[in-house]
């Protein structure tokens, strides 16, 4: 039986109801007539049911105070009246009473509705006791719960969900599934191929649904983890749809694992392909390739690339595998000035890593972000690659363009076991040069001893040999000077450089107080110093050697029969170098050649003089008694020849007596023939090079050719010429402004005129000459004249 309350402000109504409920074996526990009573009794006496009349006096009726009984305290109320309009009744069933009993009433009729009340409220009570376990059992799960309502609107999750989705239980309820579960496919990370629709469909499944073993929640705050999900539907026992209920596990550190253990063996894998590459191939180029390649596809990264070294800090891109539109470094030359320092060298010859997440934030020197600035380069992994002895061979380099990266401890781990294979690649691939190298040196010997046996011209043998030698020797320049021990320098000099080195300007080099120089002439053996910076005893050269970048020097004096006739020597520029004994002797022997070939071309050279004599006399012109028209012609062709063969300078001059009819008519042909004669003879003698010509042009008109004379030594020469002629003091008129013989020179010259033909070169300096009469004569023009300059008159 229960305890009661009866609320009824009606004394002989509560009467009635006391005496039936007493009948009916029920306690009651109090009477009361006002709605505030009702609530301070059932909160102070906790009844176990409230028989409450809807209509009593005071403030608060029944209809309230049967809420709040029902919803603080979790007393089930029965309602209690005799006649009710129908807004009462709507207020009473809408705070759901657990019965209504009209008055008058039968015994029955209220103990039945009792029991009902009573019965009613167990089943609440323990509803409420399953859903609490329920609650608490789904909320203490390690796996995320999401369930919904049958439309698919969520109305749970439990706290592994919320952190998981980042939505609170409050936010979430009443969204759409697919609003908060938010699923994306792991490969590519788009939407996931589980489209909206597959997810409600999973829900109104029967029984259990895997949705995905291997999908990515994108959370509210756009965040993404790995999951498995599956997805069940809630059902009543007819087989209604409820609900649904989703299910799913944070797997993102089992992903992360199957991640590194991916990567190990891809890591593996690439030692595996790098190391084979070693094995297969001796070509160092494919090996680095090779490995750029490898290692820019399994780390993800923009640009990889093998950097080398050189001493001075400087170096070049010699590989790289490059992904994205970025700009190559592929055979880019660079200079960093931090490596200079011997700190840092010495920092990379330990190992040093330098592993820089963003370089706009690291705090390097602005000179290193400017080096970099062109590449985009953003963060890069830098390990250094050491050959054998520790020594620093260059630098592997791991580059993210644009955005920032961290790089991971595997990452690095990675590179530097790369960076040993190759080193031993390095190793392998430098011994199989040298051996590669000798037999070089000893074929290309071959072709420099049989060049310099097939042939007289001196000029094109030193050349062929110079040129050869920096293939030989892998040196930066070679350089061959003809001189005796007794002249003040060498007479001639023929130099060749690598592509990337200047050949040497200068054709001369003193002998005398040249401590070098004098120390090849006194001994009979090879001159090698390893590094010049540090010979002493050359410090009178160091200017000579840093103007020219010469760091390391190899020489050896040219003799025959014991007598000097020049010096061949070897420079490298982009390092110091230990000669070998091999490339020594392989200098000597080429030294010895040169020899042989030097005496025979100047025994050659003698016989061609006397020829070119016998030659000048059958060619003279019988007035002036220098060379004439014909031979003017053959000269200039030859010596055209020789300049677009050996790219030798040639310079012609044509020279024109001033108002030399005016001579004629003053003083007679005789004394213009006499004049013609001085004039010859003035000429012959401001030439003074054997090799330059002065021939009779044609009446009153000479022509002057200058082999090897580059446009300066013309111009300097012309003025000579001038000057020699005013001292003639020739008077061209016994009376009258014309006060002496005069000449005007046209000047042409291969170094400002291209031409194809001798022709071209004359027909330019006849317009010369036609400039210096147009613009008063006694001077000298070229076929153009500079606006900067002023023309040249007599004094």
């Amino acid at each position: 039986m229960a305890n009661v309350l009866i609320v009824e402000d009606e004394p002989i109504a509560a009467w009635n109801i006391r005496e039936a409920l007493e009948q009916l074996g029920h306690q009651i526990v109090d009477e009361v007539t006002s709605g505030q009573q009702a609530i301070d009794t059932a909160r102070l006496i906790r009844p176990d049911l409230v028989l409450m009349d809807i209509r009593l006096t005071g403030e608060i009726d029944g209809i309230e105070a049967a809420e709040t009984i029902q919803g603080h305290l979790s007393i089930p109320v029965i309602f209690l009246t005799a006649y009710a309009d129908e807004m009462t009744v709507q207020r009473a069933i809408a705070t759901s009473p657990f019965g209504y009993i009209v008055k008058p009433f039968r015994w029955r009729e209220l103990q039945t509705s009792i029991e009902i009340a009573l019965h009613r409220h167990r089943q609440e009570k323990h509803l409420e006791s399953a859903e609490s376990q329920l609650l608490t059992t789904l909320e203490s799960l390690g796996d995320g719960t999401v369930t919904t309502d049958s439309e698919g609107l969520v109305n749970f999750l439990n706290p592994v969900a919320e952190v998981l989705t980042g939505w609170s239980r409050q936010t979430a309820i009443g969204q759409p599934v697919e609003a908060v579960l938010v699923l994306l496919e792991a490969q590519t990370e788009i939407q996931a191929k589980i489209e909206p629709h597959l997810l409600r469909q999973a829900l109104q499944r029967s029984g259990g649904w895997p949705l995905s073993q291997d999908c990515l929640l994108q959370t509210r705050q756009g965040t993404t983890r790995y999951i498995s999900i599956s997805a069940a539907s809630i059902r009543d026992q007819p087989g209604r749809l409820l609900g649904g209920v989703l299910v799913f596990r944070d797997i993102t550190e089992r992903k992360q694992l199957e991640q590194r253990l991916r990567q190990q063996a891809e890591r593996e894998q690439i030692l595996s392909t790098i190391a084979l590459a070693i094995r297969q191939s001796l070509n160092l180029e494919v090996v680095l390739k090779t490995t750029t390649e490898a290692v820019q596809q399994l780390l993800q990264v923009n640009r990889v690339i093998i950097y080398r070294l050189e001493p001075d800090g400087s170096g070049s891109v010699i590989a790289e595998s490059l992904a994205g539109d970025y700009t190559s470094m592929q055979d880019v030359v660079l200079h960093d000035p931090c490596l200079t320092a011997p700190l840092c060298l010495e920092k990379y010859r330990s190992g040093y890593v330098q592993a820089i997440a963003d370089l706009q934030t690291a705090g390097l020197s602005d000179c290193y972000l400017a080096l970099l600035e062109p590449f985009q380069v953003r963060a890069h992994l830098v390990v250094p690659i050491l050959t054998r002895q520790q020594q620093l061979w260059g630098l592997l380099v791991a580059q993210q363009c644009v955005a920032p990266r961290s790089w991971q401890g595997m990452e690095i781990d990675l590179m530097q076991q790369i960076s040993l294979q190759v080193g031993i690649a390095i190793q392998q691939s430098q011994l199989y040069e040298q051996s590669r190298r000798q037999a070089h040196q000893e074929a290309l010997l071959n072709e420099i001893v049989q060049a310099i046996r097939t042939s007289l011209n001196l000029d094109q043998v030193l050349h062929q040999t110079a040129e050869r030698l920096i293939s030989a020797f892998a040196v930066s320049r070679s350089v061959i000077r003809l001189g005796r021990d007794t002249d003040d320098s060498f007479v001639y000099s023929v130099s060749q450089a690598a592509s990337d080195v200047e050949v040497l300007s200068d054709k001369t080099m003193p002998i005398t107080d040249n401590p070098l120089v004098q120390a090849l002439f006194e001994r009979e053996a090879v001159v090698a110093i390893a590094d010049v910076a540090a010979a002493d005893w050359l410090r009178s050269l160091q200017p000579y050697f840093q103007r020219n970048g010469i760091q390391a020097w190899l020489g050896i004096a040219i003799r025959f029969e014991g007598k000097v006739r020049g010096m061949l020597c070897l420079q490298q520029c982009d390092r110091t170098r230990t000669w070998l004994d091999d490339e020594a002797q392989l200098a000597t022997r080429v030294a010895d050649q040169l020899a042989v070939t030097i005496q025979q071309v100047e025994l050659y050279r003698r016989l061609h003089r006397a020829n070119q004599e016998l030659n000048r006399l059958a060619h003279l012109d019988g007035l002036t008694q220098v060379a004439n028209r014909r031979f003017f012609d053959e000269y200039l062709e030859t010596e055209f020849r020789r300049q677009r063969r050996y790219n030798t300078c040639l310079t012609l001059i044509l020279c024109d007596v001033d108002h030399f009819k005016q001579f004629n008519d003053t003083y007679g042909h005789l004394a213009g023939d006499d004049c013609l004669r001085a004039i010859a003879q003035t000429l012959s003698q401001v030439l003074k090079r054997p090799g330059d010509l002065l021939a009779r042009y044609g009446g009153e008109e000479f022509a002057i050719v200058l082999p090897d004379t580059p446009l300066e030594g013309a111009i300097a020469l012309a003025e000579n010429i001038l000057t020699a002629i005013r001292q003639l003091q020739i008077a061209v008129t016994e009376t009258g402004p014309l006060a002496q013989v005069t000449v005007s020179l046209g000047i042409a010259s291969l170094d400002i005129i291209p031409t194809d033909a001798p022709a071209g070169l004359i027909l330019a300096a006849d317009q010369a000459l036609y400039l210096a009469k147009a613009q008063g004569r006694n001077r000298y023009c070229l076929p153009f004249q500079p606006q900067s300059e002023e023309l040249k008159p007599s004094v």
